[in-house]
């Protein structure tokens, strides 16, 4: 495994850090000086920075897992297996395909965010594990027309602006619909100033200011941003998640306006999924599972209120059904003692008790 040691001197200050709080650490104070030179320690540090997968423990606190086999899988930004790393059976890896794969077809894996931009996955992937991703989604300046990373124009009501080489660091933006074109740095001081107010909402309480202010910016953000722009879409990740269980926004609390609010999101945020996290992916899971929720509440309202008939209330509760379904046949891989294993388990309950309930409905419900 590459520890990319001239690159990382490159780095002088985290070179420093690495130098005295690991290798003289280790030979000074652990008195290891006989066993290990400052050279091969080093060297680890960087094997282990460059190759190593992030885990957590049983009790949530992380850690970082070294696998040989797994480590050298090619990478893409569009990857087509996930790993599964289980503390419960002491920390072994399990790697899956994501969608059906043809016999010969490579392996290939995400070492970085998938929805961040191509400018934050570039710079992630350079200054971490040391390459430029040239994958499909990476050289398509529209991010496989979903405009991921588009602003929208200053000059024209219609164009959007993309990098004219969205893997080079400097390259100039431009409009696809007018002449109008613009530096990298005017875009990243945009891009920065954004990021700093969604990050200063992020670090808000849990509570109703927090996603009142999400929703603000996403408002906001319209005039500036692609409808589905990174940092749209981390905006409505975010208010999934505080839909149905923030004081005064608790599910039970909503109105059929905001549940409708809370299934758009999910739908929103799946389709980015579908595209960069096709198939059995832990993000398109967890927000299967978030929409099944407003989609069973909206179908009970609704035939409460006289607006569905029997078959149509049927109808929208096998939609949560199917959801579920997808939900568990993904997240079943989990540990049992994960995030999401635990996920897995409320999701096969609701299952189960969702499908009690259809069937107790009788086929004469209309």
């Amino acid at each position: 495994m590459e520890h990319h040691e001239l690159e990382r001197r490159e780095n002088a200050d985290v070179w420093h850090a690495d130098r005295v709080n690991i290798a003289q650490y280790l030979r000074g104070p652990c008195k290891l000086a006989d066993r290990f030179s400052e050279e091969l320690i080093m060297q680890v540090v960087g094997v282990l920075e460059v190759n190593a997968f992030e885990a957590r423990t049983s009790q949530g606190y992380p850690l970082r897992c070294l696998f040989p086999y797994t480590g050298i899988l090619a990478h893409n930004c569009v990857p087509n297996t996930a790993r599964t790393i289980h503390p419960s059976e002491g920390y072994k890896i399990r790697l899956r395909a994501m969608v059906a794969l043809e016999e010969g077809q490579q392996l290939q894996h995400s070492y970085t965010y998938t929805l961040d931009g191509t400018a934050q996955r570039q710079a992630h992937l350079r200054e971490g594990k040391y390459f430029v991703c040239s994958c499909e989604r990476c050289l398509d300046a529209s991010e496989l027309q979903t405009h991921f990373s588009s602003l929208k124009c200053g000059q024209c009501t219609e164009g959007w602006l993309l990098p004219k080489q969205p893997t080079v660091v400097d390259s100039s933006w431009s409009c696809r619909s007018c002449d109008y074109s613009t530096s990298a740095e005017d875009v990243r001081q945009i891009v920065d100033a954004l990021q700093a107010e969604v990050n200063a909402v992020q670090a808000l309480d849990m509570g109703p200011k927090r996603l009142e202010e999400a929703e603000r910016l996403l408002r906001k953000y319209k005039s500036l941003l692609h409808p589905s722009h990174y940092i749209a879409t981390s905006l409505r990740q975010l208010l999934i998640e505080m839909y149905g269980r923030v004081q005064g926004y608790e599910m039970v609390q909503l109105t059929d306006q905001l549940l409708e609010r809370k299934a758009i999101l999910c739908r929103d945020v799946l389709r980015v999924l579908n595209i960069f996290e096709p198939g059995l992916s832990r993000a398109r899971a967890m927000n299967l599972y978030e929409l099944h929720v407003p989609l069973v509440l909206l179908a009970k309202s609704g035939f409460i209120a006289n607006k569905l008939s029997g078959g149509e209330l049927r109808g929208q509760l096998v939609d949560a059904i199917d959801l579920l379904k997808e939900c568990v046949a993904i997240l079943q891989h989990e540990d049992q003692n994960s995030q999401e294993g635990i996920l897995c388990s409320v999701a096969r309950q609701a299952l189960q008790q969702l499908t009690i309930s259809v069937e107790g409905l009788g086929s004469e419900l209309d």
